[in-house]
């Protein structure tokens, strides 16, 4: 049995995640045809990603319960997130350095390649990994969060998750840096941001949740700042829009 407390609850739990990526939607990814395709293009390969940590934790589970934990799981998790976010920078790189657009000017800029790669990895990880379980918030019962009792397992949920999506609107746009410029430091900070905030949501049943989402909400904002450094910095060089890939 469906309760009215418990729609609301799914309503506004879906309101608060996927706000952000509605608006980038509406002001960045619908703005031309190619960034649409791309943008399924990344989800695709988020899905890819998703399916190789599967199956290592498949072949890991193979082994003695001692040698698998959530200290491996974790780097290997997010190895596998960034592996997938790198081969999309490839096969992007490889399309447009071959001249496959009939439109030179038609050619998305890096900087909107970028944001459009983070948003396609968090709307495919809002979907899958926070939507499918917010189904089952409608009620009747109430499920208390582990270390948390007075909220509710949903409510833990989005309050990790919105921190998980806003880093990957930004993720993209660190990493492509990195490829962009060839310099390690952009990659090594998505990949260490994207492992700590991986980590954080664990918090809630090591310690409490309230240390859960403090930190998820701590790494997003030194994630956001590192974001803003990185375009300011950019901009007073080189135009964003008209910077060319390298090989």
């Amino acid at each position: 049995q469906r309760t009215e407390m418990g729609y609301l609850s799914f309503l506004s739990n879906i309101v608060i995640v996927y706000t952000p990526i509605l608006l980038v939607f509406a002001f960045v990814v619908a703005k031309g045809n190619q960034l649409v395709i791309l943008s399924m293009g990344g989800s695709f390969f988020w899905l890819i990603g998703i399916l190789l940590v599967s199956a290592i934790s498949q072949i890991l589970f193979l082994f003695p319960n001692e040698f698998v934990s959530i200290s491996i799981i974790i780097p290997l998790s997010v190895a596998s997130i960034e592996l997938v976010r790198y081969v999309f920078w490839i096969v992007y790189n490889k399309a447009y350095s071959f001249g496959n657009f009939k439109d030179e000017s038609s050619k998305p800029s890096v900087f909107l390649v970028s944001i459009v790669q983070g948003w396609s990895f968090a709307i495919t990880q809002a979907a899958l990994m926070h939507t499918s379980v917010l189904f089952h918030s409608t009620g009747p019962a109430f499920l208390p969060s582990p270390g948390c009792p007075d909220l509710s397992l949903f409510q833990l949920s989005t309050l990790n998750t919105l921190p998980a999506v806003l880093c990957q609107l930004m993720f993209g746009i660190i990493a492509f840096e990195g490829y962009v410029t060839n310099t390690k430091l952009p990659v090594a900070f998505v990949f260490l941001a994207h492992m700590f905030l991986a980590g954080s949501s664990t918090l809630s049943e090591l310690f409490s949740c309230s240390l859960s989402v403090v930190a998820g909400i701590l790494i997003c904002a030194g994630t956001a700042v590192y974001t803003l450094r990185l375009v300011k910095r950019r901009m007073t060089v080189m135009d964003y829009k008209t910077l060319e890939l390298q090989d």
